[in-house]
Formats: structure tokens, sequence, C-alpha cells
């Protein structure tokens, strides 16, 4: 009976390893493409980044491009991952208020109405609307990338990343201690 136990512990160990290995990839990408086309059409996002009323948007839309596309590149090595994974996990926070701000709260529960000025009215939170709604929370990119880096700020980045194998050559030790690991007790 242990030998199985070991061996299903084992194989979901690996297939961690494997989805850790799939989301920063995967993520990594998106957010290198995305901030590449911010970069590369800057005019096209501080025009966007000013429709949403985002202040200073010039500035804005060069710190997020620049994020997006350097963080895509860290988050596909496994470098500096968790730090990486917020940074990002806030631009989606503020892609989420901003710009797709209508469909989450109409995801959610919100009869909601579009305004001029990209403005967005609700008229209250109804359980049909909540039930009904027109596009679902997976149907937000910004909330689906979210939820997959508050993953890998939990997880971490896995044995086969940058960090990984920092983490290696330090004797197995993190490099920052995000929580107290319980100290050996001695048996009397």
């Amino acid at each position: 009976m242990s030998f199985a136990l070991t061996v299903i512990d084992g194989v979901g160990a690996f297939a961690t390893q494997v989805a850790t290995l799939a989301t920063r990839v995967l993520l990594g990408q998106a957010f290198a493409l995305t901030g590449w086309g911010k970069l590369n059409h800057f005019d096209r996002t501080v025009e966007f980044f000013t429709g949403l009323g985002i202040p200073a948007p010039a500035f804005h839309a060069g710190l997020v491009g620049g994020l997006e596309f350097v963080g895509g590149l860290l988050l596909i090595l496994g470098c500096g991952t968790r730090v990486i994974a917020t940074a990002l996990l806030g631009t989606m926070v503020v892609a989420l208020i901003t710009a797709d701000r209508a469909d989450f709260l109409g995801a959610i529960g919100f009869t909601v109405t579009e305004g001029a000025n990209n403005t967005v009215q609700t008229t209250g939170w109804t359980l049909d609307a909540l039930l009904r709604p027109e596009k679902g929370l997976t149907g937000i990119t910004a909330m689906v990338f979210a939820l997959f880096l508050t993953w890998l700020v939990g997880r971490g980045p896995g044995w086969l990343s940058v960090d990984g194998l920092i983490r290696a050559a330090s004797g197995g030790r993190d490099t920052i201690a995000l929580e107290k690991k319980p100290a050996d007790k001695k048996k009397f």
C-alpha cells in the first residue's frame, strides 16, 4: 500500500511541476506579446489609456508595456517569478476596474449599462443578472490571468526555472523566505 501511495505522490509532484512550467510559459508568452504590442503601438496605447481615464497615460503605457514585455520574458524563464507575478497581478486588477469593468460587474451579478466616455452605470445587483451574465468570469481575460498569477505567487516557479536552480544551488533553501519553516524537533 505504501508503494502505491509513493507512486501516486510522485506522479502528483511531477504533474504539479509540469503545470507550473506550463502556466509560467503560457502566461509569460501572452504578457510578452501584449507588452510588445503596447510598446510598438505606443500612441494607440496612450490613447486607449487616456480614454479609460488612467492618469499620466503616457507614463503608465510605457510602464505597463515594459512590465508586460520584460515580465513576460522573466516568467518564461522562471526568474523572480513571485515578484513579477505580483506586479503583473496589479496590472490585471487595474484592467478589471478600468477596461473590463462592465464585463466584470456584469459577471458578478450587476445590471450594467455603458454610458458616454467609457463610463459604466450599474442599476443594482440581482440574482438573475448573476445567473445570466452576458460574459462569465472565465470570459474575461484579465480575470483568468489574475487567477493564474495568484497561483504563481502562492506556488512559486517550480523546479524547472532559474529560481529553482538558484534554490538548488543554495542547498534547497529559499533565497527569500516567505514563511517560517518549523524547526526540527529533537527527541529526548
